[in-house]
């Protein structure tokens, strides 16, 4: 956990809401904002749990400063920004030195309740379209959506190490974030083409496969935590007994999905290996999947990357060592091509480039585009050196 300054007890600091708001940022981003009560904050502060509700009303409030701090700072960084390359230095350098305060709203603020979540939204959206006006001040001639989609592939790339535990001594760790996220803001993101109406297709007849894709999108939508079987028999269209005929519980339903998911990337990881001639072949190759799987299935990329720590300490385990193995050939096939990159700096690269599109397939305005996967595709394989 980040460290945080710990004041000595009974003294009454005058910065004390600001250690608050330090001491719950970073339990929220090592516990998870479901795991952490008011008397966790409180300790760590040094102070008795009625002097948290003298600064906060609750836990959500908590929360929603939390994330407002750091959006705050990041819309100060990047408004009215003097050139693109400023603003990512600045995100760069904040991304860093405050390495995993994306988890807060990437994953934690999806426990909000409405009215709360509201204001988070907006200020995200304007950090989103800062970076998207600065992008257009160097590039005029892009379209707004052009230009927002651009901004939503460099801001996953920046902020990509709140999800991995790589790092390397600064500045070298800033200026490799700088150096992808510039290489991904050049990209020629094409206008978005008129939409196509989608076929909708076959359903599977299983009762057991209506259940899981119910489960994964209101995981997604409100996270594992905050759902319940009952909700997930209604979203399935069946009753809460008949659930557990086909799982044993949320647990169950989760580590089925995950494992599929990591499942089919590693197969097409096997296929893509032993038909690519080539390590650029290969490492293009396995973009183009993953920017399939991500686009077709956002709810299961949504799951890998926030709700592993959802799973019981075995499975937990075994799916992050799945993870770290898809990654690692990743990095293998990318130091094949960049000999002189270190294992650190390769897998910063990597890392960068798969959140490249994951933000991409969280976005819905985005991931709606017919050629969404071949947009995350280039932007992915810029962001590599590739294109």
């Amino acid at each position: 956990m980040p460290e945080v300054g710990r004041p000595v007890r009974g003294t009454r600091p005058t910065n004390r809401r600001a250690l608050i708001l330090d001491a719950a940022t970073a339990l929220f981003a090592e516990r998870g904002y479901e795991n952490v009560a008011m008397g966790d904050i409180a300790e760590v502060v040094a102070v008795g749990p009625s002097a948290l509700y003298r600064h906060f009303p609750g836990k959500a409030e908590l929360l929603v400063a939390a994330i407002g701090e750091v959006a705050a700072e990041l819309i100060r960084r990047t408004e009215g920004a003097e050139s693109l390359r400023s603003v990512l230095v600045d995100l760069a350098a904040y991304s860093v030195e405050h390495r995993f305060s994306a988890v807060l709203w990437q994953r934690e603020s999806r426990q909000l309740p409405a009215q709360l979540w509201a204001p988070v939204r907006d200020h995200l959206r304007a950090i989103r379209d800062h970076v998207a006006a600065a992008v257009l001040r160097e590039r005029p001639r892009l379209a707004l959506d052009q230009a927002r989609a651009l901004s939503v592939a460099t801001l996953g790339a920046l902020f990509s190490p709140s999800f991995h535990h790589t790092s390397m001594a600064s500045p070298g760790f800033e200026e490799r974030l700088v150096e992808v996220a510039s290489r991904v803001a050049d990209v020629d993101v094409p206008p978005a083409p008129a939409p196509v109406a989608r076929r909708s297709g076959l359903t599977p007849a299983s009762r057991r496969e209506d259940v899981l894709a119910a489960a994964m999108r209101l995981f997604a939508e409100r996270t594992y935590a905050s759902v319940g079987m009952e909700e997930i028999a209604q979203a399935a269209g069946m009753a809460t007994s008949s659930v557990y005929l086909h799982f044993s519980g949320k647990a169950e339903i989760l580590w089925v999905a995950l494992q599929r998911g990591t499942g089919y990337l590693q197969l097409t990881s096997n296929e893509v290996l032993a038909m690519a001639p080539d390590e650029r072949s290969a490492l293009d190759g396995l973009v183009a999947i993953y920017a399939q799987f991500a686009m077709r299935h956002p709810e299961l990329v949504d799951a890998l990357i926030t709700e592993i720590r959802s799973l019981g300490a075995e499975e937990t385990a075994a799916s992050t060592m799945a993870q770290r193995e898809y990654v690692a050939e990743w990095v293998h096939l990318y130091r094949r091509l960049h000999p002189g990159a270190g294992v650190p700096a390769a897998t910063i690269t990597v890392q960068a480039a798969l959140m490249v599109v994951n933000d991409l397939a969280r976005t819905p305005a985005f991931r709606s585009r017919s050629d969404a996967a071949d947009v995350a595709a280039a932007l992915s394989r810029a962001a590599l050196g590739l294109s």
